[in-house]
């Protein structure tokens, strides 16, 4: 299919799995030349030289976190002269009223819903000043049928899809066309790894991962021949209109589908979330790390980092963890030394007792928040952790933490000048008063679905458990 698309230049944001990989691979394939923006760096790249090698297009890849301040104007300026925005980045977590606080709420409409309106204001001059464009906004079923169980992706969609009204209405006017897709079930690999998850506790068999899916209608297959129903029969910068007998009666297209007499069969897909809040100078922590994101792959959980400082919080409420290092109980250290040494020993680890204990962590946490703007932090955190527990480097002198973030990839220089910004150590007062908010006491703290608290590397099994949805079940 011809979609005059040739030559075009895409933005697409969440390009580096699922449906957002799709859509920059079927644009590819009409000849767009591709912008692919999303928090994962190595899976960008990944994507980007898969589609190189299919489609000999030009593809540029920005790791970059749209949930912060200005990393959507960043972004739109570091793309410059595109034809199409495909806003598609985002996923927010499942759970009731109750089960989604505050603090979890507006951190998954950062991504979604602000990530969305933010990156459309910096895209929407530049697409004005260049006679016109197509901005495509990537919705979810939920905003047009709510689900009690996921209320804050199905307001939050319903507000983008009342966003994409209001702006389409009138977008015409300037050459732009501003429509919404919101996709039924779709087959991307946290899909099918979530139904292999409920297939294995329901039916005792995870190649049976099928039969948990609703198939009448079918789901369909990401990266299919289904085109963008906002970018077919037009050419971007050409109005979206039809004439009435006086006036220009404006038409805004939002494409839906299933039909809605099939979303009851949707309800189970929203994913469970699991926040990892964690500070580097902990040795349980690095335990759990390397174990960390295994159970989210197996769960279908979305990971959510949460770097804090551990010791602001054993100031405020566990001041008796200094009491018990200045007297010990010797059989207890003993025995807390033993089982330290034989988790690491189980996990393949290798886990000293460093020379400087314990450890001025403020800065190399500081920067684990650059690391996740700039989807590092994977490295960037085992970087920190086998340095000072492995290797037995003091990361609080700028030396050696300069090593580690090259070593993570980044760019020492830049890293430098933004963990002395107010915006990044502000960021790390707030996670770490959020934890104190939220009962947490040290590191690692753990939270399923916003509110079922766990602590500790031993309790890991008990976080895949309750992300399997067993522990409703018992």
């Amino acid at each position: 299919m011809d979609l005059h698309l040739a030559g075009k230049t895409v933005l697409v944001t969440g390009a580096s799995k699922g449906i957002g990989l799709a859509c920059a691979k079927g644009l590819a394939a009409e000849g767009c030349h591709l912008h692919l923006a999303s928090r994962t760096e190595a899976d960008l790249l990944q994507a980007a030289d898969e589609i190189r090698s299919a489609h000999q297009v030009n593809v540029s890849v920005h790791p970059i976190d749209i949930a912060v301040r200005g990393n959507s104007e960043r972004l739109a300026a570091d793309c410059g002269a595109i034809d199409i925005l495909v806003n598609n980045a985002g996923a927010i977590p499942p759970g009731s009223l109750q089960d989604v606080d505050e603090a979890i709420w507006r951190e998954a409409w950062n991504l979604k819903v602000f990530g969305y309106i933010n990156l459309t204001r910096a895209v929407y001059p530049m697409l004005k000043a260049k006679g016109g464009g197509v901005i495509v906004n990537v919705l979810g079923m939920a905003g047009f049928s709510p689900n009690f169980a996921y209320i804050a992706g199905s307001t939050g969609n319903a507000g983008l899809m009342h966003f994409t009204r209001a702006m389409g209405g009138r977008s015409v006017d300037d050459g732009i066309r501003v429509v919404g897709c919101n996709p039924g079930l779709v087959v991307t690999e946290r899909m099918i790894t979530m139904c292999k998850g409920w297939a294995k506790d329901r039916l005792g068999d995870e190649s049976r991962w099928q039969e948990m899916v609703q198939k009448d209608p079918p789901p369909r297959q990401a990266g299919g021949d289904r085109r963008p129903g906002g970018l077919s029969g037009q050419r971007p910068g050409q109005p979206y209109h039809r004439h009435g007998d006086q006036h220009r009666r404006r038409r805004v297209l939002t494409v839906t589908f299933p039909p809605p007499h099939f979303l009851p069969h949707l309800e189970f897909l929203p994913m469970p979330t699991l926040e990892f809040f964690f500070d580097v100078s902990s040795p349980w922590t690095y335990l759990a790390f390397e174990r960390i994101e295994g159970v989210a792959a197996r769960t279908g959980a979305e990971l959510v980092w949460k770097p804090f400082l551990v010791g602001g919080v054993f100031n405020k409420v566990n001041p008796s963890v200094y009491q018990r290092r200045e007297n010990p109980v010797p059989v207890k250290d003993a025995h807390y030394r033993k089982s330290m040494e034989d988790w690491a020993a189980y996990q393949g680890l290798t886990l000293i007792r460093p020379s400087v204990f314990p450890l001025n962590s403020v800065k190399a946490l500081r920067g684990a928040f650059v690391a996740i703007d700039q989807g590092k932090i994977v490295d960037y955190a085992r970087a920190c952790f086998e340095a000072y527990w492995r290797d037995d480097k003091d990361i609080s002198k700028e030396d050696e933490l300069r090593a580690v973030v090259t070593k993570a990839g980044m760019d020492p220089d830049d890293f430098f000048a933004k963990i002395a910004t107010d915006e990044i150590k502000q960021r790390l007062f707030n996670t770490t008063d959020e934890l104190i908010e939220r009962g947490g006491y040290g590191s690692p703290t753990l939270f399923v679905n916003g509110d079922d608290m766990y602590f500790g590397n031993d309790q890991m099994e008990l976080v895949e458990w309750a992300l399997k949805g067993k522990k409703t079940a018992a």
